[in-house]
């Protein structure tokens, strides 16, 4: 295993956060309680979606013209909660799991998402810079927002 120095480009906030919550719970196994690990994909379903994965959605339905490039792998909620209930009854415990349904493009995601909810289908790639430049704005606005209304 290559083993990467934390705080490189390649890892997120998000990733090493993630990746020391692992070593958390594996470090509870050491003391003795039964764990097991699910990594899934990115989860899909119930919420008010404003929340996590599920700003998909809200995405969705603003119908931009645009998408991002790339795939990931995506999981529905229900699958989610059926594997953690199959572990526990199995005792599947000092194990990890990849949890992931499929592995689709966001163009194909999105256009999915855009046929159900009867909204415009993107039609143009929206290119990485684009993207981490447009995440650091929406950030930036929440954190003002958020500010402004505490502060009221």
């Amino acid at each position: 295993m290559v083993k990467l120095p934390m705080s490189t480009k390649l890892n997120s906030n998000y990733a090493i956060t993630k990746h020391k919550a692992e070593l958390e719970v594996w470090r509870a196994k050491e003391e003795g309680i039964q764990v097991g690990i699910v990594n899934p994909g990115i989860i899909l379903g119930y919420g008010d979606g404003h929340s996590s994965s599920n700003q998909i959605y809200q995405i969705a339905k603003k119908n931009l013209p645009f998408y991002p490039t790339g795939s990931n792998g995506f999981v529905g909620v229900e699958d989610v909660a059926s594997l953690l209930i199959f572990i526990a009854e199995n005792q599947l415990w000092d194990k990890r799991f990849i949890c992931v349904s499929e592995n689709l493009t966001y163009k194909h995601i999105f256009h999915l998402l855009s046929q159900e909810m009867g909204t415009k289908m993107p039609e143009k790639p929206l290119k990485k810079s684009w993207l981490s430049l447009l995440v650091t704005i929406a950030s930036l606005s929440a954190v003002t927002s958020t500010a402004y209304r505490d502060w009221e």
